[in-house]
């Protein structure tokens, strides 16, 4: 049987607690190989005290903290760009297709309106700053107050939302081809941005190289998780048309 990552770097740290300690220092942005290098220098101790983890050095995300591993080096301009960019555009192209097939469902052409430009606005800002703090974010999603993370999506929705009601001056219009035209090549360009621009991750790596045959992690290639990601505005777009047009 072909090891995992897991067997390679911690064969004997239960997997519950090599978990938390690999999201720990995910969220503090150590990089891939140092992660790895912890990793298996917790399990040579396990391995001599004969103890598990918890025992060993308590729990994931306090040892994780204990730990002076710097984090990895600030990502450049292109490559953040690269990465929110093609989020953005399928957000747009997205909203785009369904407000010009809603509208035209109503019958006439699609009216742009004031509050739909500063919902789009809203929703791609939030975007650029998920992706520019994406491990402060997550960090919060996992150590907050699950209230407090519930209050804020409230917030953000009704700054969604709020502009769409009460915003409802006219400022121009599309013609139903003109609008679903330029939507779905916007979806175009971001599935292709994701196929061939997106980076997809920083592989946890051990320290001393595997033995032939072996393999880091359950994935063998990240081109499954690109087309995926490719795919994703595209099948909404889809799903969400289809059910403006049936209802």
């Amino acid at each position: 049987m072909t090891p995992t990552l897991d067997h390679l770097l911690a064969p004997d740290i239960d997997r519950q607690w090599s978990d938390g300690f690999i999201l720990a220092l995910r969220l503090r942005g150590v990089p891939g190989h140092l992660i790895g290098e912890a990793l298996a220098e917790a399990n040579d101790h396990v391995r001599v005290s004969g103890r598990t983890a918890h025992d060993v050095f308590g729990p994931a995300d306090d040892y994780a903290r204990t730990l002076s591993l710097p984090p990895g080096r600030t990502q450049s301009r292109g490559r953040l760009a690269a990465s929110v960019i093609p989020s953005v555009l399928g957000v747009a192209g997205c909203a785009l297709v369904l407000w010009t097939i809603r509208a035209t469902r109503a019958g006439g052409e699609h009216l742009i309106t004031m509050g739909a430009l500063v919902s789009t606005a809203v929703i791609l800002c939030s975007l650029i700053v998920f992706g520019l703090a994406a491990s402060w974010f997550l960090e919060q999603a996992v150590h907050a107050n699950k209230a407090l993370i519930f209050v804020a999506c409230v917030v953000w929705m009704a700054l969604v939302l709020a502009p769409v009601w009460f915003l409802r001056d006219t400022i121009g219009a599309l013609p139903l081809w003109t609008g679903v035209g330029a939507g779905v090549l916007l979806l175009l360009v971001s599935s292709g941005m994701y196929v061939t621009v997106t980076a997809i991750g920083d592989p946890l790596t051990p320290p001393v190289p595997p033995a032939d045959g072996a393999r880091l992690g359950t994935l063998t290639s990240t081109r499954w998780i690109r087309i995926t990601l490719a795919l994703i505005f595209p099948l909404v777009t889809a799903i969400l048309g289809a059910l403006f047009l049936l209802v």
